[in-house]
C-alpha cells in the first residue's frame, strides 16, 4: 500500500480547521457581555446548531431576523429573543426536526434508492441517469 502525504495533510488540515472551530465557539460562548445583536454564525453558535441551518429555520418561521430585511441580505437576531427560545424545549425539538427534516428531505431527492428513503410515495424522484447510460 502506498502512502498518500496528500491525504495526510488534508486529514492534519481538517483537524486543525475542526479544532479551531471548537476553540472560536469557545471564544465567544465564554464572553463576558454577548453582542445584543448576533449575525448567522453567532445565533448557530449561541444555539449549538450548525451555521447552514439558521436559513432553514428562517425559512420555516422558526427564527425571526430583525428589521425588515430582503431576502439576499444577512439576517441578524435579538440576543433576548434567542435566550428565550434557548430555554424553550419545544421550540429546541421543534427546530432540530425541522433541521433533519430538511435534510433529510434533499439527501433523499438525491438517492438512487428512493424507495429506502423516508419521503412519502408522492414525492418521490426517479434517480437521474447518467450520460454514460444514456448514451449506451
Amino acid at each position: 500500500m502506498a502512502f498518500d502525504s496528500n491525504s495526510v495533510y488534508k486529514d492534519q488540515k481538517a483537524e486543525r480547521e475542526k479544532h479551531e472551530k471548537f476553540l472560536q465557539r469557545e471564544r465567544f460562548l465564554n464572553m463576558r457581555h454577548l453582542p445584543a445583536i448576533m449575525n448567522p454564525e453567532e445565533t448557530a453558535m449561541f444555539l449549538g446548531v450548525a451555521p447552514h441551518d439558521i436559513p432553514i429555520l428562517v425559512a420555516h418561521k422558526l427564527l425571526t431576523p430583525l428589521g425588515n430585511p430582503i431576502q439576499s441580505s444577512v439576517k441578524c437576531f435579538a440576543k433576548v429573543v434567542l435566550e428565550e427560545l434557548a430555554k424553550n424545549v419545544e421550540w429546541l425539538h421543534q427546530a432540530k426536526a425541522t433541521s433533519q427534516g430538511h435534510w433529510s428531505m434533499k439527501n433523499a431527492r438525491k438517492s438512487a434508492n428512493a424507495e429506502y428513503s423516508s419521503l412519502p410515495e408522492d414525492k418521490h424522484v426517479p434517480p437521474r441517469k447518467s450520460a454514460r447510460a444514456s448514451s449506451k
